[in-house]
């Protein structure tokens, strides 16, 4: 079902600061941009990795679609809606002179997180419908840095509520087809447990995690330069009695770890 991952979206409250931190510190250049209506999107890119930066309201930057390339669109949106998943936007197509693209949006179980569900094959654009080429004197200049650190998405991480992990589990394997592999060799069928001290006190969480391998499904063709090989989800969620303590420290819903 799922073949790579194609972009990450970002909510940013204040998105030249966040253009500066990724193509200054991370050596990623902007790509292309939208039109300021409803919001002004950048999407970046280094390698194969690609990030749209999203104007969003007042409050903390969060990671909010998780957008997937599947090999077929309404296949994809028919398993979801067999497990009971909330498609948000029925499959659509848009096209420019390029060609087109399929896509639906998919309401994840994890918090504000959702999915965008989506087929480029038949697009040779520079990123999606609705993006134009990046003109440098629309924002100021940006210095990057050719160190070629970052090649995939080796995970993305989200913290969760404790207890949740076995439902969110269960939800991406039936929805997505995606398949539990172990963190730890140690780690037992509950999860990995790490624990640490922070200003003092004794935090802990429970890690377990989700891989999606391209070659799960016969006939997934579709180009990727990705070297990762896999799609893999880590949830994150507290050990009991410690909640407020994990949450203090993991603000955002979801976490990014590249390679």
């Amino acid at each position: 079902m799922v073949v790579r991952l194609h972009h990450i979206e970002i909510l940013c409250k204040n998105l030249e600061q966040r253009l500066s931190q990724f193509c200054g510190r991370f050596g990623f250049n902007v790509l292309a941009e939208t039109s300021p209506t409803p919001r002004k999107r950048f999407a970046i890119k280094r390698d194969s990795i690609h990030f749209v930066l999203t104007e969003g309201d007042k409050g903390k930057d969060t990671v909010f679609n998780v957008a997937l390339e599947v090999k077929n669109v309404g296949l994809a949106a028919q398993r979801v809606e067999k497990h009971a998943g909330k498609i948000l936007k029925t499959l659509s197509t848009e096209f420019d002179s390029y060609g087109d693209i399929e896509s639906v949006i998919i309401q994840s179980p994890v918090g504000n997180v959702i999915h965008t569900l989506l087929n480029s094959s038949n697009y040779a654009g520079i990123f999606l419908p609705g993006y134009k080429k990046f003109k440098s004197s629309s924002i100021r200049e940006f210095q990057t840095t050719s160190d070629p650190k970052l090649t995939h998405f080796d995970h993305l991480t989200f913290a969760v509520p404790e207890n949740c992990s076995p439902v969110l589990l269960d939800w991406y394997e039936k929805c997505f087809g995606f398949s539990r592999f172990k963190i730890n060799s140690s780690e037992q069928q509950d999860g990995f447990v790490i624990r640490s001290s922070v200003q003092g006190a004794t935090i802990g969480m429970r890690l377990t995690a989700l891989e999606y391998w391209k070659c799960a499904e016969a006939g997934v063709s579709l180009p990727t330069d990705d070297p990762g090989g896999s799609v893999k989800f880590v949830f994150a969620e507290p050990l009991p009695g410690q909640g407020e303590k994990l949450w203090d420290n993991l603000r955002i819903g979801a976490y990014l770890f590249m390679q």
